[in-house]
């Protein structure tokens, strides 16, 4: 009978070690087909992490590719608190010689950057990201409805008028262009488009104004005083 233990352990053991070995030789034979820069529509590529691959230095199968955040981890990044500006864009994409595809991503803080799986095609985000709409399209005013920013928002400090809504795309935020907001005070615009921002649960309005600085520029709903 300790005969017939010792045996197993040793097949165990010896399995154990195929098994490493194996996982070692897929590494240092793994190699990039292509490393490509996304070109499509950016807006199309903020995406969000599922939780079923961690975040590495380079394709993960590559050697000397580094774990910088775990599954894990990644599925807490996603639930952070709303004060926190959270997204994710999606810039690269690789093909290792097994198959697989790698997407190099960055969160829209620039925190975190680096390679996740993405699945075997590079026709669709999977693995270890899915597509993320970090807006979606809600009722607009009626088109013939008259506004001006609040006044509770003409600081001289510009907090109000935006590029894109707060938390939705990457490096596209306060307009730096205006530097004393008091100078629009009596500016009147009206509404083209309406959103609800999906991290901060928060309407924003696109807005279209005679005033270049001010036109096709977002602002916040409660920043909108409408002219009664």
């Amino acid at each position: 009978m300790k005969k017939i233990i010792l045996i197993a352990l040793a097949l165990g053991t010896f399995a154990v070690g195929v098994s490493f070995s194996s996982l070692s030789a897929q590494a240092s034979s793994a190699r990039v087909v292509y490393n490509r820069q996304l070109t499509t529509d950016p807006t199309n590529r903020n995406v969000t992490f599922t939780g079923q691959n961690a975040l590495y230095s380079k394709a993960g199968t590559l050697p000397g590719a580094k774990k910088i955040v775990s599954q894990i981890g990644l599925v807490k990044l996603t639930q952070v608190s709303v004060d926190v500006i959270f997204g994710v864009r999606a810039y690269r994409v690789a093909k290792v010689n097994n198959g697989n595809i790698y997407y190099k991503i960055v969160t829209f803080d620039g925190k975190y950057r680096g390679w996740i799986y993405g699945g075997k095609s590079s026709l669709n985000f999977a693995g270890g990201i899915k597509q993320y709409k970090t807006t979606n399209p809600i009722t607009a005013p009626d088109p013939n409805q008259k506004f001006k920013i609040g006044n509770a928002s003409l600081e001289k400090q510009n907090y109000v008028i935006w590029n894109a809504p707060q938390g939705a795309e990457y490096k596209v935020g306060l307009d730096s262009k205006i530097t004393d907001l008091s100078q629009y005070k009596n500016i009147i615009f009206t509404v083209q488009k309406a959103v609800r921002t999906t991290r901060y649960n928060e309407n924003w309005y696109q807005i279209t104004s005679t005033n270049s600085d001010l036109n096709n520029k977002w602002i916040n709903v409660d920043d909108a005083n409408p002219i009664r």
